[in-house]
């Protein structure tokens, strides 16, 4: 939760990430890599405006959401291990 909490702030100040996450998504369903019904989820979620967006990645009660997030790869290892000791 933290990792995406990061993410919707910056999907806030670079919109550009989403491009990004579209792109993966479609990587991943043209290679079997995300249930259709996920892909759908994400889709929509794609489309919504960015606030809208951002809240719904730090939403807590999107938990199984995020376990199929198209953000995968936003941040580097060095942020996720550094998001990773701060909620330890």
């Amino acid at each position: 939760m933290a990792a995406h909490r990061t993410i919707a702030s910056r999907l806030l100040a670079d919109p550009s990430s989403v491009l990004r996450a579209r792109a993966r998504l479609e990587r991943w369903n043209l290679s079997n890599r995300i249930h259709p019904h996920w892909y759908s989820v994400w889709t929509d979620a794609l489309d919504l405006p960015t606030t809208d967006l951002a809240d719904l990645l730090s939403d807590p009660a999107n938990a199984d959401l995020r376990q199929t997030s198209p953000f995968a790869g936003e941040l580097d290892a060095r942020e996720r291990w550094r998001i990773w000791k701060s909620v330890a």
